[in-house]
């Protein structure tokens, strides 16, 4: 058994699946023949601009990493060389000093990778997230957000869309071209998505049969995150004796149990994965995805404290900071926040407590800022 394991390519290079997917694209040309195309989907690393509307400053620009297509052995050394790409970019545009105006700090422009794959290596996932991890990374899957383009409303959410990546738009002509525009991170992808120290993943939204003028219709709701378990490459794992298959297995299993665990995933999230078999999908509704993994992981959360403090309310206007927000929250923001007087409080109180509150938080979202940046510009300056 010794001699055969040597000639299997190693058994333990795990994989969801182990090569790029070939897809059959589909298109009606304008005679009304049916064109088609074969397109290898091999992981993509590019590296793309947003301006973050949600600033004050119109220069401020926000930069992404966009992980393309299925995942495959080498990947790491291109995500690395993006990485270096967009540090740079972030680097021309912010001062890191510690005494640079608060004001002139993006503390959103930070590492973040947003991904669109149906898998592949399993440890090359693994690498690629491990390296999120150690840069102190935002990872995120945007579904698409498909509108009709006959639609009375359909460009001015796609113009909203466009300036900030809660979605991404896409107008059609007709509904059954929707479905290939729709993005999602399954099997594989999802070790990557896991890793990131902030994490955000929302379904496609297909409104090419809802009428938003007078709500009619059927908006479709399509998840973007798929999990199965992990699997070897069939024709070699058919080789292997009931007790070397088992064996292999169940290591495989702990491999990426382990990873798992040391990412911050919850157990619900490992045994959904080990739960559902490599021939099948277990898509992830919004709802549930609060239960494979918090948003903002824990570890990170508490070591931005641990490094940023001094920035504290004090016990009494922490109170009522509280106070305040949780009566704002009634009006489901029916009132802007800055015009907000709760009963029992004074204009000028208010006003008081807002300004507290901005200063702590610009000055907290500063020091995350510095701190995330100088841990990322040390890890990429020492590899």
């Amino acid at each position: 058994m010794k001699d055969m394991f040597a000639t299997i390519s190693d058994l333990r290079h795990l994989v969801f699946s182990r090569v790029c997917r070939i897809v059959i694209l589909a298109s009606v040309s304008l005679a009304f023949g049916l064109q088609t195309a074969l397109v290898v989907q091999c992981a993509e690393f590019s590296v793309k601009e947003v301006r973050n509307v949600l600033s004050k400053s119109a220069s401020k620009i926000d930069h992404y990493i966009y992980l393309d297509g299925r995942i495959e052995s080498g990947d790491l050394v291109k995500f690395n060389s993006a990485v270096r790409d967009v540090f740079s970019l972030i680097k021309k545009e912010q001062d890191f000093s510690s005494d640079a105006p608060i004001h002139d700090v993006n503390e959103d422009n930070w590492i973040k990778l947003v991904l669109n794959s149906d898998g592949g290596d399993v440890r090359e996932s693994m690498a690629i997230g491990r390296r999120v991890r150690e840069l102190m990374g935002e990872t995120n899957v945007y579904g698409t957000l498909v509108l009709l383009r006959s639609a009375p409303s359909s460009k001015k959410e796609f113009d909203q869309q466009l300036e900030w990546p809660d979605f991404f738009p896409a107008m059609v002509d007709n509904a059954q071209e929707g479905p290939p525009l729709y993005k999602h991170c399954y099997s594989a992808c999802i070790l990557i998505l896991v890793a990131g120290v902030q994490r955000f993943a929302a379904s496609n939204i297909d409104e090419t049969g809802w009428n938003a003028e007078d709500a009619t219709g059927e908006k479709k709701i399509v998840p973007t995150l798929g999990l199965h378990r992990p699997y070897f490459a069939k024709e070699e794992f058919a080789k292997l004796t009931v007790k070397d298959a088992a064996q292999q297995f169940h290591d495989l299993e702990q491999d990426v149990s382990k990873y798992l665990v040391e990412m911050g995933a919850s157990q619900y999230m490992i045994d959904r994965m080990m739960a559902t078999n490599s021939e099948s999908i277990d898509l992830v509704e919004d709802d549930d995805i609060k239960k494979l993994f918090p948003w903002r992981d824990p570890f990170y959360e508490e070591w931005i404290i641990a490094k940023c403090q001094g920035y504290e309310l004090s016990a009494e206007d922490k109170a009522t900071w509280e106070w305040f927000n949780k009566e704002w929250s009634k009006t489901r923001g029916e009132v802007p926040i800055e015009n907000f007087i709760p009963k029992g409080m004074t204009a000028d109180e208010a006003k008081s407590i807002l300004q507290k509150e901005g200063i702590r938080n610009t000055g907290m979202q500063g020091c995350e800022f510095r701190t995330r940046t100088a841990q990322q510009e040390s890890i990429l300056s020492a590899n």
